[in-house]
């Protein structure tokens, strides 16, 4: 069984808290090409083995690829799905361990929005894949030592203030206990924030595009937003969670 295999539930939130991040579809493959993780679109390929021409290149030569179009890459030249392929564009990153390569992260865009987005900003966006990579490897070492009860909210800290999507860690009472500037401004609150910060959260809709829409609410301030909620308690040892979001837009 491999690593990852072993942590899938934890392999689980990190895809979860990558997508929510990007605003992307998010693959994790073992280094037999197992898919351990996906959401989105391919959530249902969870279980069953990638054909990605893209990723097998990442396991061998250890390298992170980001690539336009993936239909006319060259690495996707013997591929039987081509010309159907939807994908405009993916970032694959290895994942190490004890100087190994055991896997692959993989970010994918389905629409020509998503892609100029990340394209605007890729290094960022490689930046960040690379990172999780690094924490997953960190998660196996405490799982194999037996050492499954640190902390590991220092990372969340780091990795929402590197984005440009609101971002708050809230407690089982939607207490904030971190957020990054951005949605500090939003929510009008003090950056030296106390346990009084507690966000109301209300579901509202689902939109046209599949995403869910919220009402919140902090001491000084009511939005209507586009957002996502992620459990994050693999990496607590709490009940905590992530909402990340952007005002609504009509």
């Amino acid at each position: 069984m491999s690593f990852l295999l072993e942590i899938k539930d934890k392999i689980k939130e990190y895809a979860e808290i990558i997508a929510s991040f990007v605003d992307c579809e998010v693959e994790i493959v073992d280094e037999n090409m197992l898919r351990i993780a996906a959401t989105g679109k391919f959530e249902r390929l969870v279980g069953k083995t990638s054909k990605g021409a893209i990723y097998k290149d990442v396991l061998l030569n250890g390298e992170s690829h980001v690539v336009e179009n993936p239909s006319r890459h060259r690495l996707c030249s013997e591929c039987a799905f081509k010309d159907r392929c939807q994908e405009k564009l993916e970032i694959a990153a290895p994942i190490y361990h004890d100087g190994k390569v055991i896997g692959v992260i993989g970010i994918v865009a389905l629409t020509d929005i998503i892609k100029y987005k990340v394209l605007r900003n890729v290094r960022l966006y490689l930046n960040f894949t690379e990172q999780i990579g690094d924490f997953i490897s960190e998660t196996i070492s405490e799982v194999k030592n037996n050492n499954n009860n640190l902390e590991r909210i220092d990372i969340l800290q780091k990795v929402i203030r590197s984005f440009d999507k609101c971002a708050v860690i809230l407690d089982k009472d939607n207490i904030i206990l971190d957020a990054n500037e951005k949605a500090i401004k939003e929510l009008e609150i003090e950056e030296k924030y106390s346990n009084k910060n507690k966000l109301s959260i209300s579901f509202v809709e689902e939109n046209i595009f599949g995403k869910k829409v919220f009402e919140i609410e902090s001491e000084k301030e009511k939005l209507k937003v586009i957002g996502a909620l992620v459990p994050i308690a693999s990496l607590t040892q709490k009940e905590c969670t992530i909402f990340f979001f952007n005002k609504y837009r009509v």
